[in-house]
């Protein structure tokens, strides 16, 4: 049993559960908080035996169980951060559980919000010239909306948002890689818990997804913003989701931002190549990642075409149902 990472500042004792996980995201971290107020986890993993296993070897070594908890404080959504919800609730049903309103209709699994996801991607695919590669990802939301209802969320749910305060942290709304993506930041500390709007050793895909009315949710603007947001904070530990914790972070944040800004210039280097589609930029610099990675790769190049678009360097077309893009005059002569 190896030994847990603890952290403290003030009264206030973190500690860092580590699963194991592919090679891409090493590792998948949840944060045990010792505080005055109760013990909460931030973060609940996936819902798995590797992510179980850790969960209750930190319980045991700190002497707790799950029934000791007060909360589980979500930072965003994903499956890789709430896992283990429905497990803890059986042992200790008075549990808390902490999310951002954006991250219910997920959460929840709220069957309207969740069909009309669907025909959202699949108006978009097919406008973004993604077929019929799409077609194998919307076979997969499909199956996934009939799978995942019996991971819903039931019970209370505790809201916070941006301008709360939870424990020591200040909430931070920082969306992007989720629309639903909060930052716990303890300007007294100087820490805070990053989920996955930082990464060190991997980008972090600013996931496209639609809004309550069904908008494109202009994720590479929010992402870039974000990031911005945490670099202006005196933060000098940053506990993340995957990977290790970031010690002086904001070198790797400038990194970044400064990787989504030459994925822009690539964007704009495709246009000017005579890619003039989302499909067939994504078809020839991604090749067979974009057959294997279809969400993810279709996520990056309309995110950041749409934030070329926002800001001026892409106007779109539409013809035959299918946009095409081409640079505008800033972005024949400016760079990013």
């Amino acid at each position: 049993m190896s030994k847990l990472t603890g952290f403290q500042q003030g009264e206030t004792l973190i500690y860092m559960i580590e699963a194991p996980a592919d090679a891409a995201l090493k590792t998948i971290n949840s944060f045990l908080v010792h505080h005055a107020e109760g013990f909460y986890l931030i973060d609940a993993g996936m819902d798995n035996d590797a992510c179980w296993g850790a969960f209750n070897q930190a319980m045991e070594q700190l002497d707790f169980s799950a029934a000791d908890l007060s909360g589980i404080i979500l930072t965003h959504h994903h499956p890789d951060h709430v896992g283990l919800v429905h497990r803890i609730r059986k042992l200790n049903p008075q549990v808390k559980v902490y999310a951002h309103p954006l991250a219910i209709p997920y959460i929840t699994h709220d069957k309207d919000f969740l069909g009309n996801r669907i025909a959202f991607f699949e108006k978009l695919y097919s406008e973004m010239d993604g077929m019929p590669e799409a077609a194998e990802q919307l076979e997969k939301f499909r199956a996934s909306f009939i799978k995942n209802e019996a991971f819903r969320i039931d019970g209370d749910i505790e809201l916070i948002q941006e301008g709360d305060n939870l424990l020591n942290f200040k909430v931070i709304d920082v969306p992007g890689h989720a629309p639903d993506h909060i930052l716990l930041y303890d300007p007294d500390g100087k820490w805070a818990v990053a989920g996955d709007l930082v990464i060190e050793h991997m980008s972090t895909n600013a996931i496209i997804e639609p809004d309550a009315g069904g908008r494109l949710i202009p994720t590479v603007t929010q992402q870039l913003a974000s990031l911005e947001r945490c670099l202006s904070l005196d933060v000098q530990l940053l506990l993340t989701g995957h990977g290790r914790v970031i010690h002086s972070p904001n070198p790797v944040i400038e990194d970044k931002i400064s990787r989504i800004k030459h994925k822009l210039e690539r964007i704009m280097n495709l246009i000017r190549a005579g890619c003039d589609t989302a499909g067939s930029m994504a078809r020839l610099y991604y090749k067979d990642i974009y057959v294997n990675q279809f969400f993810l790769v279709m996520s990056e190049v309309i995110g950041l075409l749409d934030h070329l678009e926002r800001t001026g360097y892409v106007v779109r077309r539409k013809s035959d149902g299918v946009y095409h893009y081409s640079l505008t005059r800033r972005g024949s002569n400016e760079s990013i």
